[in-house]
C-alpha cells in the first residue's frame, strides 16, 4: 500500500523587535527564516521602510546576531527568479538572518521608521509571512536663549551681564557642543568675568578650563550635552 502524503510549504519569519538609536548610527535586526512546511522550500526576501531607509540582508552563519566581515554573506538570488532569497532551506529547518541599515545623519529626534521583511514561498508564492522593526531616532535638539542684565539704554561705564542658557531637549546625546558669542559693539570686555554654571573662568586660550575670548569672541567648549541637561553661562562688557 502506497501512502501519498500531499506538499505543504509553510513559512514563518520572527521575531517582531524595536530600538532606539542615534542618527548617524549603524541599527541591527536579528531574525529567523523558518521553513514549516513538509517540503524543502527557498524564501524570496523584500523590504519595505517607511523612511526610504537603504536596508541590506545577511546571512548570520555563527548566529551570533551581529555582522561577522567573512563570515556572514549578504543574500543573494539563488534560485535565479531576480529576487534576493534564504536559499534553499529544508522541512524544518531554519535560517538566521541579520538586517542592518544605517540612520542618516540629521535625522529629526523622535522620527519613527517601520520596516517590514516580507518573505515568499518559492514552492507557493501566495504564500508569505513579514517580521517587523520599529527603529526610533533619538536626536539632540540644542535650544539657546540670551538676555542682558540691566536691560534698555544705559549710561557709558555701566557694566553689563550677558547669560546664556542652553538645554539639550532631544532624546540624542549633542556631542561636542561648542557655544561663542560675540562682544558687542562700544562695548569692551571684562577680564576673567566668564562663568559656566556659576563657577569663574579664566580668558587663557590655551588652559584647560574650556573658555577663551580671542579677537572679541567669548568661546565656550561645553563638551557633551546630554539629553535633558543644560547649563548656564555669563560674562561681563563695559559700556564705552
Amino acid at each position: 500500500m502506497k501512502v501519498m502524503v500531499k506538499t505543504q510549504p509553510g513559512i514563518s519569519l520572527s521575531p517582531d523587535n524595536s530600538s532606539s538609536v542615534e542618527a548617524g548610527v549603524k541599527v541591527s535586526y536579528a531574525f529567523s527564516a523558518v521553513n514549516t512546511g513538509n517540503v524543502s522550500d527557498t524564501f524570496d526576501l523584500t523590504i519595505s521602510s517607511s523612511m526610504g531607509l537603504n536596508w541590506s540582508l545577511y546571512i548570520d552563519r555563527n548566529g551570533n546576531g551581529v555582522v561577522d566581515r567573512n563570515i556572514d554573506p549578504p543574500i543573494s538570488d539563488t534560485d535565479g527568479d531576480g529576487m534576493p532569497d534564504t536559499g534553499q532551506i529544508d522541512a524544518g529547518s531554519s535560517i538566521k538572518l541579520i538586517a542592518v541599515t544605517t540612520i542618516p545623519p540629521g535625522t529629526a529626534d523622535k522620527t519613527v521608521d517601520k520596516t517590514s521583511v516580507m518573505g515568499r514561498s518559492s514552492r507557493n508564492p501566495s504564500l508569505t509571512d513579514s517580521v517587523n522593526f520599529t527603529t526610533t531616532v533619538k536626536a539632540p535638539k540644542v535650544t539657546v536663549s540670551k538676555k542682558v542684565i540691566p536691560e534698555g539704554d544705559q549710561p557709558p561705564g555701566t557694566e553689563l551681564t550677558y547669560v546664556i542658557e542652553f538645554r539639550n531637549d532631544g532624546t540624542g546625546t549633542a556631542y561636542s557642543v561648542v557655544l561663542t558669542d560675540a562682544i558687542p559693539p562700544n562695548t569692551s570686555y571684562v577680564e576673567n568675568s566668564v562663568t559656566v554654571d556659576g563657577a569663574s573662568k579664566t580668558d587663557t586660550p590655551n588652559d584647560d578650563d574650556g573658555v577663551s575670548v580671542v579677537n572679541r569672541v567669548v568661546t565656550v567648549n561645553v563638551g557633551d550635552l546630554l539629553p535633558g541637561t543644560g547649563g548656564r553661562i555669563t560674562f561681563k562688557v563695559k559700556i564705552e
